[in-house]
């Protein structure tokens, strides 16, 4: 029989609940309802650094969103921390919008969750019509027998 004594061998990892969140239809020039997730730290000597890319933001007590945060290394470790995220659609355009939160702890693999959400209610251009020949106040008679103007 083989009796192994002290702590196993645990390696230093940033670990995330979640590997994607789809926030869904955003209109434009607001935000999305946000997405939490867990962070949890094992054996890490160095901060968490979590960055959101473009179109999207974090935050800890959602109230304050920003791009970047930055947690305690023995935070991490100590219990896991709730992180809010959402959506920001102000691209201007109708598309879906793409992209990722990475975790980085010093030299560790990087924990990356990725994101997706569609930026809608931007109106597509338009086209003015302008006729020389059409006279804008003349009633027109149609068959049903009104008038109207144009």
């Amino acid at each position: 029989m083989i009796t192994v004594k002290g702590n196993p061998i645990i390696n230093p990892e940033v670990r995330t609940s979640q590997q994607d969140i789809a926030f869904g239809s955003v209109i434009t020039n607001t935000t999305s309802a946000p997405k939490t997730y867990v962070l949890t730290g094992v054996k890490l000597t160095a901060n968490v650094v979590i960055t959101a890319s473009a179109n999207f933001e974090v935050s800890l007590d959602d109230d304050i969103y920003a791009s970047t945060l930055t947690i305690p290394f023995d935070t991490a470790n100590l219990l896991p921390v709730s992180i809010y995220a959402r959506a920001v659609a102000n691209t201007g355009t109708n598309q879906t919008l793409s992209g990722t939160i990475t975790h980085v702890s010093g030299t560790l693999p990087v924990a990356n969750i990725n994101l997706s959400a569609v930026e809608y209610g931007n109106a597509a251009p338009g086209v003015l019509l302008k006729s020389e020949n059409l006279n804008y106040t003349t009633p027109l008679r149609y068959r049903c027998g009104f008038n109207a103007l144009i």
